[in-house]
């Protein structure tokens, strides 16, 4: 784990958490810009939940990014990988993979809404670390399970290439998403024709190199939005000609305009 600058450390249950004192574990703590947790794993599942700030998770060759006000679930024993693209306020619940109601087969991002939001933030400043089985905060505990398996999908996940040369290259393109990045320029400085090229990125991430690059700029997006900064400011810094052009792929990827995702 890296912090940038000289801040307070994180707690040491965020550290070096090895085992859960009882099989709901919830806790919080502000994970500043910068952070970087190397790739590890967790002998018990985990839901994300970015009260502020914004994450980006890889787990397996896939990349997520978690907006404010969203989380994310991974599960038991996968080895992830966190980024905190800016001071981010974390409230967590860590769950035995026993736990009945926990039925998540992959991990996902999810829409919080208001109930679940105040109920997470609640536990987490007053349920007991070392809470009676079977008394009121435990059965509270897992009705916030159960209403957790049922919010929405976020479609925000990005493959990402295993092979380290690759990954070289899209974490320059993520980083300077106001950058042309044509398929020509990339091409080039991988030393590959442009067929190459394109046959090799294909493999590496499942997706056509141009549909990979409009992906990861409008998530980028998402993030710049959640940032408070308005549409056509992030339209540009993100290399789209107008707001309108901005507009018009961010709705044909995710649903809804960019407005949804202003505060």
């Amino acid at each position: 784990m890296i912090l940038k600058d000289k801040r307070p450390p994180l707690p040491m249950d965020v550290v070096d958490l090895k085992e859960l004192p009882r099989p709901i574990h919830s806790r919080s703590y502000t994970m500043y810009s910068g952070t970087h947790f190397a790739p590890h794993t967790h002998s018990f599942a985990q839901f994300l939940f970015a009260r502020a700030g914004n994450m980006r998770i890889a787990v397996n060759g896939t990349s997520w990014v978690i907006p404010t006000l969203y989380g994310m679930w991974i599960q038991a024993n996968i080895e992830h990988e966190v980024w905190a693209l800016d001071d981010v306020f974390l409230e967590s619940l860590d769950v035995q993979p026993d736990v009945p109601i926990l039925q998540q087969s992959q991990c996902r991002v999810l829409l919080v809404n208001n109930v679940v939001r105040e109920l997470i933030h609640h536990v987490t400043l007053h349920v007991p670390r070392l809470y009676d089985i079977a008394s009121k905060d435990d059965r509270l505990l897992l009705v916030l399970l159960e209403l957790i398996e049922d919010l929405p999908e976020a479609q925000f996940a990005l493959p990402w290439p295993l092979d380290e040369r690759w990954r070289k290259l899209c974490f320059s393109m993520q980083n300077s998403p106001h950058l042309p990045h044509t398929q020509d320029e990339c091409a080039k400085s991988m030393n590959m024709s442009e067929r190459t090229f394109s046959r090799h990125f294909s493999q590496q991430t499942g997706m056509p190199f141009n549909s990979w690059k409009q992906r990861m700029r409008l998530l980028q997006g998402i993030v710049m939005l959640r940032q408070h900064k308005p549409v056509t400011e992030v339209a540009l810094n993100l290399g789209y000609s107008s707001t309108s052009a901005f507009t018009y792929a961010f709705r044909q990827l995710f649903g809804v305009p960019p407005s949804r995702f202003e505060f």
